[in-house]
């Protein structure tokens, strides 16, 4: 198989994958964020019951877990001393249970990022598979030559000076013929 029919199935088999993902998206356009952020959430949530609300001050919350560590939640912000809301976008077990403590939807603080709308932006265009394949015909003016270096003066073991650039390029030259033949 050669290397252009290689990239042409590469790029036909990323086509098919675009498409497949484009077309998905209408499987849940009426939800806020996608399957798999909810399934994050669902964990989440599930972590998120072993907290216990210590102090509330507005949008900022106290949890504390089982083995006395005080997580500090700023709703606003939305932020965790644990970090990770801030990293993945997605709220951690701490803020899920403190959104949930607030009577929120924790959908409602996932980043945009992560939103079906963002999904539906990115593959709304879709992508254009490439035609089948086709033979290339090579002509005469298509020869493949190597790029062309500033002139150069060397000496050669002979001692004559010669350009660097000209020799690789008689080479090819002369070869031409048959390199034009071969596709």
């Amino acid at each position: 198989m050669s290397i252009a029919s290689r990239f042409i199935a590469i790029a036909r088999l990323t086509a098919e994958l675009f498409e497949r993902r484009r077309m998905e998206v209408w499987n849940w356009y009426m939800e806020k964020v996608m399957p798999t952020v909810q399934e994050v959430i669902k964990d989440r949530t599930i972590d998120g019951k072993h907290f216990v609300l210590v102090e509330e001050n507005g949008t900022r919350l106290k949890l504390i877990d089982t083995t006395s560590i005080i997580f500090d939640l700023n709703m606003e912000a939305q932020s965790c001393s644990c970090g990770l809301w801030q990293i993945s976008g997605i709220p951690c077990a701490h803020a899920c249970k403190g959104i949930q403590l607030s009577m929120g939807n924790v959908e409602e603080y996932v980043d945009n990022m992560m939103s079906v709308q963002n999904f539906c932006s990115m593959y709304a265009l879709g992508m254009m598979p490439f035609p089948e394949k086709h033979d290339w015909k090579w002509d005469a003016c298509n020869k493949l030559l190597p790029p062309m270096i500033e002139s150069v003066n060397t000496v050669s073991m002979k001692g004559s000076n010669e350009s660097a650039s000209s020799i690789p390029r008689q080479c090819i030259e002369n070869n031409s013929d048959s390199a034009t033949n071969n596709p």
